[in-house]
């Protein structure tokens, strides 16, 4: 008889399970890359940096765009001789190798883009400029984006590109190959981003004892300042972009029975898209008992107009969240020992709100703890009961207020009828329920999870940086 199994490396459409699955697969596709290489992410480190210098001299005709944000890039930590994600990827613009016989001809087919939205006013400005490092954080717009495209395979996913990401913190990952479609929509997605990016890294004059990577090559490369645009001329070019690109296209992939739907989101800029998706999703299932609609979110910050959606609906929910010790500023310093237990304190107003009306039994909150990791996973499944998912939203949104208001943020819904994609789908959100449990107001309540006077005010005055 013929073997009927289904084998996942035969599947279009992947569901990575694990950290470790996620750093092989984008190492995989980086050492098979043959035309193009474009990673967008908040920042990353040096992990993949080796695989993409290799691939860069084995390869001569691939190109690599990297975008990260500007003021994330920049930041360095207070260790002596720490670097900064963008003085690590200076050295992707030079090729030191012995075998290289122009140390800057790496320069010619790398382009990394360092951005960031303009301030929508003068006062939030001036704020940036005077606030310290990893504080003008909080007020600014962030480039949220996570895009793992190489030549038409594409890795959805809300990590970044670090250690911390490739090893114990929980997230999803899906990787879709030879998809020229998806590929092509986030490629241009990214060189809307370069474009309207108010710096780069570019070839310069640049002394070499200023090369904080202790590599000499890299003093001849430094931060360039591009023209810097209004967020009027960004908001026209990504509504250029959106022109060219719709949001609401569903792409169909080989199997006849998926289709995968790329978008993006930028409150600044007037684009809204995510919040629309997401109150259709909602509206979709308001009359159905039988359907059970799960979100993750690590930053649990849902806007309160969705409260409403949530209450009023038939459906029944769950929520994953990060346990204040799952999440990655717990037991931090200074202001971020306070962002765990706001979280917390979000989740439990939210809570209240379900045990005034009597739904303790339709919406659950479950919360993430494992030992040793942090949690990071985020998006929708929507699912009958008891039947595995037929759609889920996968991409870089943390569904709070910081996601609707301020950040540039992509998401791809994947509809689907294929049995394996859904089984996959729900052993996926399985093996994350498998390290959560449920909480309610005596676990909000405990003297432990209680959050400070200063946690409580913040998370009320600044929901919107959360």
């Amino acid at each position: 008889m013929p073997d009927t199994r289904t084998h996942e490396h035969d599947q279009q459409v992947q569901v990575l399970d694990s950290p470790d699955a996620f750093l092989a697969c984008l190492q995989g596709l980086i050492a098979g890359a043959r035309e193009r290489v474009v990673l967008s992410s908040l920042y990353c480190d040096r992990t993949l940096l080796p695989p993409l210098r290799q691939r860069l001299r084995e390869c001569p005709q691939l190109r690599v765009c990297v975008a990260v944000d500007l003021r994330r890039g920049l930041r360095r930590s207070s260790a002596p001789q720490s670097v900064s994600c963008v003085d690590l990827l200076k050295t992707l613009l030079v090729d030191d190798s012995p075998q290289s016989q122009n140390a800057n001809a790496a320069a010619d087919r790398v382009s990394v883009a360092l951005f960031n939205l303009p301030p929508p006013s003068p006062l939030v400005g001036s704020l940036l400029r005077v606030l310290p490092a990893r504080l003008n954080e909080g007020p600014a717009a962030l480039l949220h984006v996570k895009a793992y495209v190489v030549d038409n395979d594409v890795i959805l996913s809300g990590a970044n590109l670090s250690s911390d990401y490739f090893s114990m913190r929980q997230d999803r990952y899906i990787l879709v190959r030879d998809c020229a479609a998806l590929a092509n929509y986030f490629v241009a997605l990214v060189d809307c981003i370069s474009e309207n990016s108010p710096a780069r890294l570019g070839r310069a004059a640049v002394p070499k004892d200023l090369d904080h990577t202790g590599n000499a090559g890299t003093a001849s490369v430094a931060v360039i300042q591009n023209r810097v645009r209004s967020l009027a001329e960004v908001a026209q070019s990504f509504k250029r972009f959106r022109e060219n690109n719709p949001d609401n296209k569903p792409i169909m992939l080989a199997d006849n029975k998926t289709t995968v739907t790329p978008f993006v989101h930028a409150g600044p800029l007037g684009i809204h898209t995510e919040s629309d998706v997401l109150s259709k999703l909602l509206r979709s299932v308001s009359a159905d008992s039988s359907a059970r609609v799960v979100v993750a979110s690590a930053y649990f910050n849902l806007p309160t107009n969705f409260h409403r959606l949530i209450l009023d609906s038939k459906a029944k929910f769950d929520f994953i969240l990060a346990a204040p010790e799952a999440n990655s500023f717990f037991n931090s310093k200074g202001i971020s020992y306070h962002i765990p237990f706001a979280y917390t304190y979000l989740a439990h107003l939210f809570w209240r709100k379900v045990e005034k009306i009597n739904r303790q039994t339709d919406v659950n909150i479950l919360e993430y703890k494992r030992a040793g990791w942090t949690y990071h996973a985020k998006g929708v499944w929507l699912m009958n009961e008891g039947k595995a998912p037929h759609l889920t939203v996968i991409g870089s949104s943390n569904f709070g207020y910081r996601s609707f208001s301020r950040d540039l943020e992509a998401q791809v819904i994947i509809q689907t009828t294929n049995p394996y994609l859904q089984k996959r789908l729900a052993d996926n959100l399985d093996k994350i329920r498998q390290h959560c449990v449920r909480v309610d107001s005596r676990d909000f309540l405990s003297p432990a999870r209680r959050p400070s006077w200063f946690a409580r005010v913040a998370a009320r005055i600044a929901k919107r940086m959360l």
